[in-house]
């Protein structure tokens, strides 16, 4: 009887060590998978944020080179507004239609609308804007002259001089406030060393 006693608590026992080595392992598995899924949504987590700063980095590039490009374009006209040479008029007309131009002024409207989606430095948008509007007023004042001097009017391009000035100085800036952005950007998605 002795003997199915301590058969019965040997088992007893046996059973419960095992029980606890299952615990135990599969307590371990779920710490090890929890580790893994924790590691993987970090990841996931640069991954994303590396195409978020691609997207802004390939969107403000487009925006500022089409703005630079577009200042050359009104350089170029107010160079044949102040010559005025025969077919000046032709030549700012060229300038005007070409399909480079019009894809820059395109690309321009779509750069504004996405820097107010993807800029996080409200500092950004809000010159981005400012540049629009010089842009609006440089177009206006070319405009003006450009009729007086179809008229034979005598032509004064300080204004014109001055708005190309103010419109270099903004770009100027808003490409300053886009590079602090990406640099912003960068510095959130450097790993954190756990000293501090």
């Amino acid at each position: 009887m002795e003997a199915g006693i301590y058969a019965i608590i040997g088992a007893f026992v046996g059973a419960l060590i095992s029980a606890i080595s299952t615990y135990l392992g599969n307590r371990q598995q779920l710490q090890l998978r929890k580790v893994e899924l924790e590691e993987q949504a970090i990841q996931e987590r640069k991954r994303v944020q590396e195409l978020r700063r691609k997207e802004k980095l390939q969107k403000y590039a487009d925006f500022l080179s089409s703005y630079w490009l577009e200042e050359g374009y009104l350089s170029d006209i107010v160079d044949h507004l102040s010559i005025r040479q025969e077919g000046w008029s032709d030549r700012i007309a060229e300038i005007v239609e070409a399909k480079e131009h019009k894809d820059a002024i395109a690309r321009l409207n779509e750069g504004v609308a996405w820097i107010g989606l993807i800029c996080d430095n409200e500092h950004a948008e809000e010159m981005a804007l400012t540049v629009s509007h010089s842009y609006d007023q440089l177009m206006d004042e070319l405009i003006r002259v450009k009729k007086g001097a179809e008229a034979g009017s005598e032509v004064d391009l300080h204004t014109v001089s001055k708005r190309l000035d103010e419109l270099r100085e903004a770009l100027r800036t808003l490409s300053k406030k886009l590079r602090e952005d990406l640099q912003r950007a960068d510095i959130h998605r450097q790993p954190s060393s756990g000293f501090g």
